[in-house]
């Protein structure tokens, strides 16, 4: 099993590398970056993978499936090369910021559904495994600092013009739990930013609030923040007899990421992807919404 890692813009390829490995032992990596120094700590990681120079030199080498990590605006090309080739893909969050980029992806997507996936890996946490059904009113907290962006590698998330900041960039986070909740008709109806620092390095606010609904009249709000020292995700969830608070980072799986890991190495084998189209449409257009709000 050849898996292609085109672009390691974050640490999620060398997590996803990772799990692949301990799921399976016959897999190797075909790792494509413009950073060398990425790379070479990727073929340190994964010893035996093969350092190429382009997505068209992958291709080349047959992959079986293909994780594609980059900044958005260059989502778009690489998808279209893999999907082409008929090459199942794994886009890591969030594959459109901008409703230009989702209106392209949508295309790029159509008739080949079952060969694309994206998602953030907390869909799959253990603790959101059995959510309860009769939920009235929820509320999602997604907390992870911010910090790491003033390094190099990393800026690109802050960048307007390319990640677009907290709000695309971590609020997918809070918008892949609700989806869960209100399903494929949710929509973000309302998203305020605040900015608490300006250390005249990052451009992102600190902190985000918003609300949303579905067309069944299941209401949500979310709060992302940016300046929590670490990470925490949270699901407040109220029904007519009582609330129940859901902590992410515990169980077999505490982020999902293993999960998403084991449903790539199934598409490479033939599987179609294990989230529908009209629920991935869901989260990347309330990644939009958002970001329209909070910039309105």
């Amino acid at each position: 099993m050849k898996i292609a890692i085109a672009g390691l813009a974050n640490s999620h390829p060398f997590t996803d590398a990772q799990h692949l490995r301990e799921l399976r032992e016959d897999v190797s990596f075909l790792v494509a970056d413009p950073d060398p120094e990425r790379v070479e700590r990727f073929l340190a990681e994964q010893p035996g993978s093969l350092a190429l120079a382009t997505v068209q030199e992958i291709l080349e080498h047959s992959p079986s499936a293909a994780i594609v990590t980059v900044p958005p605006p260059s989502v778009g090309d690489i998808v279209e090369a893999f999907l082409d080739a008929g090459v199942p893909t794994y886009v890591c969050k969030p594959a459109a910021v901008t409703s230009e980029q989702l209106r392209r992806l949508e295309g790029l997507v159509q008739g080949r559904e079952h060969l694309f996936f994206t998602t953030s890996i907390l869909r799959y946490a253990s603790a959101v495994a059995a959510l309860p059904d009769d939920v009235g009113f929820a509320h999602v907290v997604a907390e992870h600092h911010i910090d790491y962006w003033r390094e190099p590698a990393s800026r690109w998330q802050d960048d307007p013009q390319v990640g677009g900041g907290l709000v695309p960039m971590m609020g997918v986070h809070a918008f892949e739990l609700l989806e869960l909740l209100l399903g494929p008709t949710m929509r973000v109806t309302s998203c305020i930013t605040t900015r608490i620092r300006d250390d005249g390095v990052l451009a992102s606010p600190d902190v985000a609030n918003g609300t949303a609904a579905n067309d069944y009249g299941l209401l949500a709000s979310f709060e992302v923040d940016g300046l929590a020292e670490g990470q925490r995700y949270a699901m407040e969830l109220s029904t007519d007899e009582s609330t129940e608070r859901v902590q992410l980072g515990e169980g077999d799986d505490p982020y999902g990421s293993i999960t998403v890991a084991r449903a790539v190495a199934a598409m490479a084998e033939g599987a179609p992807s294990p989230l529908p189209w009209e629920r991935t449409k869901a989260v990347l257009r309330a990644v939009v919404e958002a970001r329209a709000y909070a910039e309105a």
